[in-house]
């Protein structure tokens, strides 16, 4: 394993290189992860310009970067915290996380990447190592009040499928899968409960101007989310100590892109609230430490 100081496009970045791949990571934007290269190919969506697109407090997630894999905490979509220490408090659009500047340290065998936030009173840490040639993230997260912390955590991993393929999960045809949205409703009613098909999951060279996100209600104890290509090569995200899935995809609807976001979390929905109605359960309790895992490869 090689850790070492780079560039991505005209920022700073973090270089870790495995025996198998070659990832940025961003401190300055929110820790994200860039790029990840395995051989020539790059696996995770880039946007076009040649400068980097700085979220900050305030930007627009979709008119910025959107590309690579961000962490989504404490939320999704924009929510106004109702009760308890944090109330009133509004969790921006795709989180907060994503819009933080990180600490880094650079050691043997491992990348340590962490922040405060003070807004919203929590302790933020990843440590990147490998772990049999893949690129594993551990991350820890510290409610540092006394009082219960209603959050999300879900990964923002956009992969590029551009060549076609099929997504991997869990489940099987059949199994129930909540269609949160479908802008061409060819899948059925926003907030329909539908038995999963394969139709959902493949995709082909061209692009049909399609957009959906599904979130599988069954509980997990961990499990592997990924991408088939045509060429037989899988991206894969093995993901432990998160207990549901969603995924959102995208055939050249946004940006002119075909992508598929990859997002194991902590509860889903996007909100807390929304997950509440679902039966899941989003929070930290006071002083307690949220901890899980993910190992990322290409096979």
């Amino acid at each position: 394993m090689k850790i070492y100081l780079s560039k991505f496009k005209n920022i700073q970045s973090v270089c870790v290189e495995t025996a198998n791949s070659v990832a940025h990571f961003l401190p300055t934007e929110g820790g994200k992860m860039a790029s990840f290269m395995a051989g020539e190919k790059e696996y995770l969506v880039q946007n076009p310009a040649k400068k980097f697109l700085h979220l900050g407090l305030e930007g627009s997630f979709e008119k910025t970067e959107c590309a690579g894999f961000d962490d989504m905490f404490p939320t999704i979509d924009p929510v106004t915290i109702k009760d308890g220490d944090r109330a009133g408090k509004t969790y921006p659009d795709h989180g907060e996380v994503a819009r933080l500047s990180f600490d880094y340290q650079i050691n043997e065998d491992s990348l340590v990447i962490e922040t405060i936030s003070k807004e919203l009173n929590y302790a933020y840490k990843k440590t990147i190592t490998e772990e049999n040639g893949a690129l594993k993230i551990d991350y820890q997260i510290e409610n540092l009040s006394s009082e219960v912390f209603p959050c999300v955590w879900a990964g923002h991993c956009l992969i590029d499928i551009s060549g076609g393929g099929e997504v991997l999960t869990p489940f099987a045809d059949g199994d129930l899968v909540d269609l949160v949205n479908d802008v061409k409703g060819k899948f059925g009613k926003k907030g329909e409960r539908l038995p999963l098909n394969s139709q959902m999951l493949t995709f082909d060279k061209t692009p049909d101007g399609h957009c959906y996100k599904l979130y599988f209600p069954q509980k997990l104890s961990g499990g592997m989310v990924g991408f088939k290509y045509a060429d037989g090569k899988v991206f894969s995200m093995e993901f432990s100590g998160l207990s549901y899935l969603g995924l959102w995809l995208n055939h050249g609807f946004l940006n002119d892109c075909s992508c598929i976001g990859l997002e194991p979390c902590t509860a889903g929905y996007d909100t807390v609230y929304n997950a509440e109605k679902y039966g899941q359960k989003g929070e930290i309790k006071g002083k307690d430490k949220l901890s899980f895992s993910l190992k990322i490869s290409v096979k």
